[in-house]
């Protein structure tokens, strides 16, 4: 009996060593952060206004905003809000994509959220918005509730934008490579 102890002490020991090694040599998946400033913030917001005095003065709009400062931007204005739906903004753009990243409280518990917009220009002057996807978690979200984020979204990037370039006619989006350039010219 205490052999067999003796050698079920070694086989767990081995065990426990094989594992954590293999634990050790794990890929860790590292997720870039975006740094919130308030000084980025408040970049975002002068070049806003500069595009907007600039196509009234020419006629043509071009504004370039890069992922620092969308997410600052975003960052300060959820500090705002007295029970924000997302905390801890990441915005990458990338790829023709605006990606969010974030945590969202459900139930006491901060859980991780992603979600996936296209964005492009309507034709109309204006700007569409297609959410492509959304999860909590890694589990795909239900198409009611990607509508009500769909919605959500929309609202803030006509209020962060289409706003502030309301004389506008906008002819381009163009996201790649952590900025996202708007083009167009006066109405």
């Amino acid at each position: 009996m205490k052999k067999n102890t003796h050698y079920l002490i070694v086989v767990l020991s081995v065990l426990s060593i094989i594992l954590a090694s293999l634990a050790c040599n794990l890929p860790i998946r590292k997720t870039a952060v975006v740094p919130v400033t308030t000084q980025s913030a408040g970049e975002f917001s002068a070049n806003l206004q500069e595009a907007a005095e600039e196509a009234a003065k020419t006629g043509i709009v071009d504004f370039t905003f890069s992922e620092s400062q969308i997410t600052s931007f975003l960052a300060l204005q959820l500090q705002s809000e007295p029970d924000p739906f997302l905390q801890n903004p990441q915005i990458f753009l990338r790829d023709g994509k605006i990606e969010i990243h974030g945590d969202v409280k459900q139930s006491g518990l901060l859980l991780p959220f992603k979600a996936s917009i296209s964005v492009e220009a309507n034709g109309s002057g204006g700007m569409d918005y297609h959410l492509d996807s959304g999860s909590i978690s890694s589990i795909p979200l239900p198409k009611s509730i990607l509508e009500q984020i769909d919605t959500q979204a929309r609202q803030m990037i006509d209020t962060i934008v289409t706003e502030q370039l309301s004389n506008v006619y906008i002819e381009n989006v163009s996201i790649a490579d952590g900025s996202m350039t708007v083009t167009g010219q006066s109405r």
